[in-house]
């Protein structure tokens, strides 16, 4: 999407991974994304911080927080 970009990769055996696949947007952006790392002590999926240097930051660079929402999922149905 932009000059530097964030993958991930499933690990697959002890130095093997599979294919890697962009992160997409909101944490990849058409600037420079990079620097990943995720709350080991949260339990969730996809939260942590990234380095950017997306447009409105505070500086060339600049640290940005993330924390996926939870899934609701809700099923309708007649029997």
């Amino acid at each position: 999407m932009g000059g530097l970009d964030i993958y991930q990769a499933e690990k697959t055996g002890d130095f093997t991974f599979g294919d890697a696949k962009s992160l997409a947007f909101p944490i990849n952006s058409s600037a420079d994304d990079f620097g990943i790392i995720f709350y080991p002590e949260n339990k969730k999926k996809y939260a942590g911080y990234f380095s950017s240097n997306r447009t409105g930051g505070r500086g060339g660079d600049d640290i940005y927080s993330f924390d996926e929402p939870p899934v609701e999922i809700c099923f309708k149905g007649a029997v």
